[in-house]
């Protein structure tokens, strides 16, 4: 498959790259960004070179954590070197070392607006590199959608866009307890492309069809191990891989039910 964007970015930055990524592909941008679309059995690093190779933009989701990553310092040396038309997005004023420097300094940077969840400003603007028509916003869900922030709501808070009082676009919902989606709603459930991060500290990114995990997803436990690969109502359904914390493989194939089945 081919991309249009690559999205380089630290792992501690997983949720704001997350909603960037979902906000350009509303907006017809196809984007690569990990871990989601590093195939499973490949190694990261060369996923990644491939990835940069391929794509046509490099946007870089520029924070204090970005900022001291060698991984990103990395992808952004690769990009400069073949001549990629290179985005940074600024999530905070963090001052840049003087590597990233060397790299960025004659480039346009975009500011991240903290009360904005369309990112108008950063999709035109990859649009626009891409010679693609610009637009404002992410598509239209209806007349009647309205915008809210911090909206209790059952049992928890609500930010993002609502349609007759129900959850539809994209929004993040924290719950009382601790656990937090962020990602795309309709008719008042998870569907679309979202981040749930529990308080355990386990974390899935994937795929949501009806509220429940459905798709292509990578799920990431607190002790490092993770499974990635397709999900089925909630569970492990058809191929995957479960990595040990090492990154090390611990099974891979056919799965049923959350079980192993070879």
């Amino acid at each position: 498959m081919a991309y249009d964007v690559f999205i380089s970015h630290s792992s501690k930055d997983k949720l704001a790259a997350d909603a960037v990524c979902h906000a350009l592909e509303q907006n017809g941008v196809r984007c690569w960004i990990a871990p989601r679309d590093v195939r499973p059995g490949k190694t990261f690093a060369a996923e990644i070179i491939g990835a940069i190779k391929a794509c046509a933009v490099f946007l870089l989701v520029f924070s204090k954590s970005s900022n001291a990553s060698e991984d990103v310092a990395n992808e952004t040396h690769n990009a400069c070197k073949r001549g990629k038309n290179i985005i940074p997005y600024r999530l905070d004023n963090t001052e840049m070392s003087d590597e990233m420097e060397y790299f960025l300094s004659r480039k346009h940077w975009i500011d991240a607006n903290p009360g904005d969840t369309v990112f108008a400003a950063l999709v035109n603007a990859v649009r626009d590199a891409l010679g693609m028509e610009t637009q404002v916003g992410t598509p239209v869900v209806a007349d009647d959608r309205v915008y809210v922030e911090n909206k209790r709501y059952d049992n928890g808070y609500y930010t993002g866009y609502m349609v007759n009082g129900k959850r539809n676009g994209q929004g993040n919902y924290t719950y009382s307890y601790g656990e937090k989606y962020v990602g795309e709603y309709k008719d008042d459930k998870r569907n679309g492309q979202g981040t749930n991060i529990f308080p355990s500290g386990d974390k899935h990114v994937g795929e949501y069809k009806d509220g429940k995990r459905n798709g292509q997803g990578v799920y990431a436990f607190s002790s490092g191990e993770k499974y990635m690969g397709e999900f089925k109502d909630d569970k492990y359904n058809g191929q995957g891989t479960f990595y040990y914390a090492d990154g090390s493989i611990m099974q891979q194939g056919q799965w049923k039910d959350d079980i192993f089945i070879g």
